[in-house]
């Protein structure tokens, strides 16, 4: 149960700081909600609603915003099981299947397939937050670093 609180705090704290300390950069402009963690699985959920400047020129949201909503949620995953080392992104991989368009609400849930000494892999689904449909899935990877050269 302690692991399940101090990974759920973990993640509140993170989206708060990051809000706040990001504000007009692109975290502060997603402003990702905290919506669930699961210590024992190493998962967690964030969602993001689809607003007007994150549209492509079609009218549905943007794979980057997609890419930036991935990478943000498992960097918050990645940084709680590097216990304060740094953690660059090295790898990712993206499948855009369905489009998402404005006042819809992306789900982001990330789950941690392998966390070693140096390699921490995630697997990523993103779901349309009403229907349950899958949107994009993916992978990541990124390692454990002392400095951030």
């Amino acid at each position: 149960m302690e692991g399940q609180r101090r990974l759920q705090t973990h993640c509140r704290s993170c989206i708060m700081e990051d809000i706040i300390r990001q504000e007009g950069k692109i975290i502060g402009m997603l402003l990702p909600d905290y919506e669930n963690c699961n210590y024992e699985e190493k998962t967690i959920s964030l969602s993001f609603c689809v607003s007007e400047w994150e549209l492509n020129r079609i009218g549905i949201l943007h794979s980057g915003i997609i890419a930036a909503a991935f990478d943000y949620t498992t960097d918050i995953l990645a940084r709680f099981f590097a216990e304060g080392k740094f953690t660059p992104l090295i790898g990712s991989e993206i499948k855009y299947i369905r489009p998402l368009e404005r006042g819809d609400k992306l789900l982001v849930h990330v789950k941690a397939l392998s966390v070693g000494r140096e390699i921490l892999h995630f697997a990523i689904e993103g779901r349309n937050f009403i229907t349950g449909n899958l949107t994009a899935s993916g992978s990541t990877i990124f390692c454990f670093s002392d400095t951030r050269s």
